[in-house]
């Protein structure tokens, strides 16, 4: 079976055949005049196909005029970490989501564009594997549709949690272009429905070898698999969730590193304990302001570390100010767990910078800014840092596990899976699988990765929880209604009156 090495290599030689978000995003010219109908007919022009669908995976820290990092998007909502930026104008809209008054016309768009930017791509490899008929192995084909799939359900989790209610396709639009928008409820019909086909094509290896790092796995697609059917406490599918994780742990492909402290260096990028990771690299990476989709580095370490901070101090650089980390955070952990310290970098201890809005003095470690995380660029030093996103992480499959046979869904240990998370983490005190145990070590674990805002949600704490602080910066409480986010006005009007906005 064929397969590109390494898909950020990969993206770079696609990204000169890729337009942003125009109807066709490849854009193929040639002395012949060659059509993209005759131009994806062989293998190595849908792998090329394939390779462009990942790409809109690493737009969302910036691109489309936003920053829009998806893991500190729905971070800044929950009670982890602060906006912080100059003021309550910078990022403004950040501000206005983390105190759950988002508008229409100021609010999240980036994400929206992109992740049907990568729908979009999906659905071409789909087709382009029709056009492309004989001349693919029926193996190769059934591979590239598995990847395609999955990525589609990927894009459309994004699009789902933080939208709800959504236009939902799997064949790309046509002229006017405009789609059906479906209830959350069948949104989450569909792409739990059209993922659980793509599993089932079974032709996904458990752990990919290292010249496929940031590929889609089985076990990644498990692990999507199970965030949305927990999301939906869809207690019909819990079983198949908790067989999936028991898979990928009876499996011993993956195991917890020993040193949580290094899990977010670069040495730390897929070690035994990554499932998924978007890959940012800053090894000749050319992505620039003028070019922000194009492959490379990521700003997220700049825009999230202290401003004013001399550079190589305490081994981090300057940035901008934006995610401090609350001062509750910090002080939920114990003096003796590993993840306070690898989890939140305290500044103001070892160095001077110039507090900007919210400032707490703590900034999220795992992703600022390390001396010469940029070293290799070629371009933009802000847009180049070396980081990659941590998406699914074993230590959440161990969680999930923990957390399902605790409701219920079959049978398993339950205690030692969770415990297991505890004592890597240099805690020596057992706990009880109970469900507030388990969301509780989910805090402790994953602060800054994503996970919290939708673990409040789901569990039903999202309302005792996100209330009006001490401090005055989050002066509205969370109610059900601000579960889905205002679609941005310029698709409710692009879409000529088919969209109905949400009622935030």
């Amino acid at each position: 079976m064929k397969r590109n090495t390494y898909i950020a290599a990969g993206l770079l030689s696609a990204a000169f055949l890729i337009t942003g978000c125009a109807d066709s995003f490849l854009n193929v010219e040639s002395k012949s005049q060659e059509t993209i109908e005759t131009y994806f007919t062989t293998d190595e022009h849908v792998q090329e196909a394939v390779v462009a669908a990942y790409q809109p995976l690493i737009w969302t820290d910036w691109g489309m005029g936003q920053y829009t990092p998806v893991h500190i998007m729905s971070d800044i909502m929950a009670d982890d970490i602060w906006v912080g930026g100059a003021d309550k104008n910078d990022n403004q809209f950040w501000h206005l989501m983390m105190n759950y008054e988002a508008l229409p016309t100021n609010c999240m768009s980036a994400i929206w564009v992109g992740a049907y930017s990568g729908v979009k791509r999906c659905n071409d490899v789909l087709t382009y594997i029709g056009w492309a008929g004989d001349n693919l192995t029926q193996a190769d084909a059934t591979y590239y549709e598995a990847q395609a799939r999955i990525l589609r359900v990927f894009y459309y989790n994004w699009l789902w949690k933080f939208w709800g209610n959504i236009p939902y396709y799997e064949e790309n639009l046509t002229a006017p272009y405009i789609a059906e928008q479906f209830q959350a409820d069948q949104v989450y019909e569909n792409i739990i429905t059209d993922l659980e086909g793509a599993i089932a094509l079974d032709v996904l290896q458990m752990k990919e070898s290292a010249a496929n790092y940031g590929r889609v796995t089985k076990a990644m697609a498990y692990m999507l698999y199970a965030e949305i059917v927990m999301y939906q406490n869809d207690e019909s599918r819990f079983p198949k969730a908790l067989q999936y994780m028991q898979e990928i742990i009876n499996s011993s492909e993956y195991q917890l590193v020993d040193d949580y402290t290094g899990i977010f260096k670069e040495s730390g990028e897929w070690s035994s304990e990554s499932i998924f990771e978007i890959i940012y690299k800053d090894e000749n990476a050319a992505r620039s302001w003028d070019n922000p989709t194009y492959p490379g580095g990521t700003v997220l370490p700049r825009l999230i570390s202290p401003s004013g901070w001399a550079d190589g101090t305490d081994g981090h650089d300057n940035g901008w100010g934006f995610a401090p980390v609350r001062v509750e955070t910090y002080e939920m952990y114990a003096n003796n767990d590993d993840r306070r310290d690898a989890t939140c970098w305290n500044a103001a201890a070892v160095g001077s910078y110039n507090p900007r809005y919210q400032d707490t003095g703590f900034f999220l470690e795992k992703y600022v800014a390390q001396s010469g995380g940029n070293a290799g660029q070629i371009a933009d030093a802000d847009l180049n840092y070396n980081n990659n996103f941590r998406i699914y992480r074993y230590s959440e499959t161990l969680l999930n596990a923990a957390e399902l046979i605790t409701r219920g869904a079959g049978q398993g240990d339950a205690k030692e899976y969770l415990n297991r998370v505890r004592k890597r983490a240099g805690l020596t005190t057992e706990l009880e699988p109970t469900i507030d145990n388990i969301i509780e070590e989910r805090h402790l674990e994953f602060v800054g990765e994503g996970k919290r805002y939708w673990d409040l949600i789901r569990s039903g704490k999202a309302s005792s929880v996100l209330v009006p602080d001490e401090y005055g910066y989050r002066t509205n409480r969370w109610t059900e209604n601000k579960k889905y986010l205002p679609i941005p006005q310029s698709e409710i009007d692009a879409a000529q009156g088919t969209l109905t906005q949400n009622n935030y």
